[in-house]
């Protein structure tokens, strides 16, 4: 019997600061149908490897996608930086629900508030971001996945290029 290696992806270290950044950050899923499931992602954990990344969400807001995740294991996650369109996309095909790491909940907020920073100076009052983004109290819950591929989604000529 053979044993074959795959090596993950890996962010570059700019990558890393960046999914950990004020982005919007949505998640998407399917299941076994192929029906999509998506929901908006309230931080992001990168390993000091920077190969595996842990996405937090609110649970009620995530119900399906974490359905289609525990079912399917796939997983694409959008990072973008509202005022430049800036975007970078990760997947991976291991996604599980993990623990819910030590202070998540101040991460959520952490999050929260300064993506709402981001947006307020575009015109959205903080009422509304803070109101849809936040949802009820709730611990959030985690999403590990290991880096299968990292692509460029910034439009523009190199938008859909996979990064090395």
């Amino acid at each position: 019997m053979t044993s074959v290696t795959t090596q993950s992806a890996q962010l570059s270290e700019a990558h890393a600061a960046f999914v950990c950044g004020p982005q919007s950050i949505v998640a998407a899923s399917r299941n076994a149908a192929q029906r999509p499931s998506m929901a908006r992602g309230l931080g992001c954990i990168v390993s000091p490897d920077r190969r595996t990344v842990k996405i937090l969400f609110h649970p009620e807001q995530a119900v399906e996608l974490l359905e289609d995740v525990r079912s399917q294991g796939v997983i694409a996650v959008v990072f973008s930086e509202p005022p430049t369109h800036i975007t970078l996309q990760i997947k991976g095909s291991d996604a599980r629900i993990v623990e819910t790491p030590p202070g998540a909940e101040q991460l959520r907020d952490e999050h929260i508030e300064q993506f709402a920073q981001t947006v307020m100076p575009l015109g959205f009052a903080p009422a509304l971001i803070l109101g849809a983004i936040r949802g009820t109290p709730a611990m959030p819950c985690a999403v590990e996945f290991t880096l299968d591929s990292v692509f460029e989604q910034t439009p523009g000529a190199k938008a859909g290029a996979r990064l090395p």
